[in-house]
């Protein structure tokens, strides 16, 4: 078995080093050549993109409005563009007991942002709403819900 490993490692070697070469010669007779530049992008394929948030964002007692930020950093294929949506998964906290409920909406024009172009990194801003009727309606406890990020890359 070795031998046969060592046999076929020694081929794929010889192999590898027969790797054809294009060359341009330059001589008297031709004084003047031109050789392509390009990137290679094989390794990299559509692209790559990282959108970040803090896992837990506090909602101040009897505040009407709180920032929930978001970071974009992308770097797609050209004629791509990144879309991030943030969707609340109930429209209401719900206390610990699950008993009481404590409605709220998110709002701003990033809870659906899509980027200008292929390259974008930037900070982002959703508010958390909660009306003031209806922090005066709720018994004071620790409401939480779930809020949903989705990213997907579009095109342009």
């Amino acid at each position: 078995m070795k031998k046969v490993l060592s046999v076929a490692l020694a081929l794929v070697m010889m192999l590898a080093i027969c790797v054809p070469a294009f060359a341009v010669e330059l001589n008297k007779d031709n004084l003047e050549g031109s050789a392509r530049v390009y990137t290679d992008t094989s390794l990299v394929g559509a692209g790559d993109f990282t959108v970040t948030f803090d896992a837990e964002t506090p909602v101040m007692w009897g505040a009407t409005a709180t920032a929930l930020t978001y970071n974009v950093d992308a770097q797609l294929a050209a004629g791509k563009k990144l879309n991030v949506t943030v969707v609340a998964d109930h429209d209401v906290m719900t206390i610990e007991n699950g008993a009481d409920t404590l409605a709220y909406a998110l709002s701003g024009a990033d809870t659906n942002f899509t980027t200008d172009g292929a390259v974008y990194a930037g900070e982002r801003s959703v508010s958390v709403d909660v009306a003031q009727a209806d922090w005066d309606a709720a018994a004071i406890g620790a409401y939480a819900d779930t809020v949903t990020f989705t990213a997907s890359v579009v095109d342009a």
